[in-house]
C-alpha cells in the first residue's frame, strides 16, 4: 500500500467515525402513558442513535405502569442549546461614493448552532393503570 493510499484510508476512517448516543428518559406521564427521551448532539459530531435500546427502555417503563408495549410517536423536537456567535454586529460596511455621502450599516450576526437538544416521545400501548 502506498503512503498516499494509506493516508486516504486513514482520513476516510476518521470521517466515518460516529458517537453512539442512547437518549435518556427525561419526562412523560404515567397516567397518559407517555415517555419523553432526550439527547444532546454537537453539530461537529455525527451521531449514531441506539434506537433499539431506547425501545427496550420505553417498553420496560411502560410495563412498570401496567402497559404491554411502547411505540415511537414520531413526535420529536430539536432546540438549539449552544449558539456560536460574536457579540454585537459583524463588521460594518460603508455604502456611498464619498465621505459625505457614505453611511455605515451594521449587519446582525448570524449565529450557527453548535449543539442541539433532541426530544422524542414514545406512547405506551396495550392497557394501563
Amino acid at each position: 500500500m502506498t503512503k498516499t493510499a494509506a493516508f486516504v484510508t486513514f482520513c476516510l476512517t476518521l470521517l466515518s467515525c460516529s458517537t453512539v448516543i442512547v437518549p435518556e428518559a427525561t419526562g412523560g406521564s404515567s397516567s397518559q402513558g407517555i415517555i419523553e427521551f432526550t439527547y444532546t448532539q454537537k453539530t461537529s459530531v455525527r451521531a449514531n442513535i441506539n434506537w433499539d435500546q431506547v425501545q427496550e427502555q420505553a417498553v420496560a417503563r411502560c410495563a412498570s405502569w401496567d402497559f404491554q408495549g411502547a411505540q415511537n410517536t414520531d413526535d420529536a423536537s430539536r432546540v438549539c442549546i449552544d449558539r456560536s456567535s460574536s457579540s454585537g454586529l459583524i463588521p460594518t460596511i460603508r455604502v456611498g461614493a464619498g465621505r459625505q455621502q457614505s453611511q455605515t450599516i451594521g449587519l446582525p450576526t448570524i449565529a450557527a448552532c453548535r449543539e442541539y437538544k433532541h426530544t422524542v416521545t414514545y406512547q405506551c400501548t396495550g392497557g394501563g393503570n
